[in-house]
């Protein structure tokens, strides 16, 4: 499937922004960005440097310069494993996330809209495992 990529302007981002806000039933914009930092840090096993530098300004400025390096990263395959380590690491990081559960929910939230806007850059960060595990997630929360 060829899939033309079009810019991405900063109304589509304060829109992606606004969006996760409520579905996340977030007080403040700065805790949605720490949601979608701390999942960008778990997922850049996946990313080379051509696809960081397609991703749109955003991802950018909250992609984790220091995350932990590709060797010693767990390696994560699945939507759980996602949300497991996010969890995990959440105990060290002031309890974000309550349980894991709640790290999955909020996972797949994130990611179900960070889709969105990377399909319209015409880029593809998640492995297909991930993607279909998303979709399925997508389709069983709207049964």
């Amino acid at each position: 499937m060829n899939i033309t990529a079009q810019p991405v302007s900063n109304e589509h981002i304060v829109h992606l922004l606004r969006s996760l806000k409520n579905e996340l039933h977030c007080s403040s914009t700065r805790k949605v960005i720490t949601h979608v930092r701390l999942i960008l840090s778990q997922l850049k096993n996946f990313m080379t440097p051509d696809l960081v530098v397609k991703m749109p300004p955003l991802f950018h400025l909250v992609l984790p310069a220091h995350s932990v390096s590709r060797a010693t990263q767990q390696q994560i395959s699945h939507l759980d494993e996602l949300a497991d380590s996010l969890h995990a690491g959440s105990k060290i990081r002031k309890h974000l996330y309550r349980s894991e559960v709640e790290a999955l929910t909020i996972t797949i939230v994130v990611l179900k809209h960070m889709q969105k806007l990377f399909k319209r850059t015409g880029i593809e960060v998640l492995p297909y495992v991930l993607t279909q595990e998303l979709h399925q997630a997508v389709i069983e929360e709207a049964a």
